[in-house]
């Protein structure tokens, strides 16, 4: 099940808005983070209780960060903290409507 989501990604210097494309089969969970004028990938694992953990990257103007991040990617929303080595950063969207229509 293939699912885009609208997102914002809470940083030291403010919210940014992005896209969050999902991919969804059994407990696989895989797509595209795309924030910051850039496209990156992330995989995971996913439970019956929408609870995931998934790794991944996104650049900044300065440096790339590798995160884990945990929390929830339901059918609808996004709710996700991601952890680098030295900070933490809150993703959170709802399913982007137009993508239910096409």
């Amino acid at each position: 099940m293939r699912r885009d989501y609208l997102v914002k990604l809470s940083t030291p210097i403010g919210k940014r808005s992005g896209k969050l494309e999902v991919i969804k089969e059994g407990n696989q969970i895989w797509g595209t983070l795309k924030i910051l004028n850039h496209s990156s990938p992330f995989k995971g694992r996913i439970n019956i209780k929408d609870e995931c953990t998934i790794v991944g990257s996104f650049v900044t103007l300065i440096k790339t960060v590798f995160y884990t991040a945990s929390g929830f990617i339901t059918d609808s929303t996004v709710d996700l903290k991601l952890n680098d080595k030295r900070n933490s950063y809150l993703l959170t969207g709802k399913i982007n409507q137009e993508s239910l229509q096409s």
